[in-house]
């Protein structure tokens, strides 16, 4: 099989569309043509080919996670998923989560206490964190490593829950007092607390409400 031609593609000028035996075959970036010394009229085999092809892959999913890092963190987890939405194959995939695990760009720990922190700004509960940090991929025991080495803790979801609590509260004005308490604590479990930390923090408003009452 020879290489009939390199031909410049128009919108990405540092990559080539490499034509074997009159006939479109793959694509190429630039790095892979000068490394591999690609060149017409070169003769190719069927394993050469499969090599280049596989270099190439490697090199645009490298390229691909850069991109989606660039926007924000990822798990291992996701960022495979959307590899793989790409159509890389499964090797190509796990060489590339390898090289960037081993260049430092992911690491699960990190992006698990990341997560939390957003979580947590965000008036999550633990319980929501814990789903939500599985569901990118974490394992149980990285999910109470963080939860431990980050400090949140059931006291400090309580604390959490008994402020998230207290802006609320005022929002229920005019709302019967029963209603307001089911929609409170309605809003605490949709937030991901724990049943423990809702208890609490509706016994933190009962006792405000009382105190004020007298």
């Amino acid at each position: 099989m020879i290489i009939t031609a390199i031909k410049q593609q128009k919108r990405k000028k540092n990559r080539y569309s490499i034509f074997i035996d009159g006939e479109y075959s793959f694509p190429a970036s630039d790095e892979i043509v000068a490394r591999l010394r690609l060149k017409e009229g070169a003769d190719v085999d069927e394993d050469e080919i499969r090599r280049v092809i596989g270099e190439e892959q490697r090199r645009q999913a490298l390229d691909d996670s850069f991109r989606m890092l660039a926007l924000r963190a990822h798990s291992r987890k996701e960022l495979g998923e959307k590899l793989a939405r790409k159509s890389f194959s499964a090797e190509v995939i796990t060489a590339t989560l390898e090289r960037l695990q081993e260049l430092g760009y992911i690491n699960d720990h990190n992006f698990a206490a990341q997560r939390l922190n957003t979580l947590r700004s965000q008036g999550k509960g633990r319980e929501w964190i814990k789903a939500d940090l599985k569901d990118k991929g974490m394992d149980s025991e990285t999910v109470a490593d963080v939860l431990a080495k980050q400090e949140f803790s059931p006291q400090d979801e309580l604390a959490a829950a008994r402020a998230l609590a207290d802006k609320k509260w005022p929002q229920l004005a005019g709302v019967p007092a029963q209603a307001a308490v089911r929609r409170l604590a309605g809003f605490l479990s949709r937030r991901g607390f724990s049943t423990e930390a809702i208890a609490g923090a509706l016994r933190h408003i009962r006792h405000k409400t009382s105190e004020g009452d007298e």
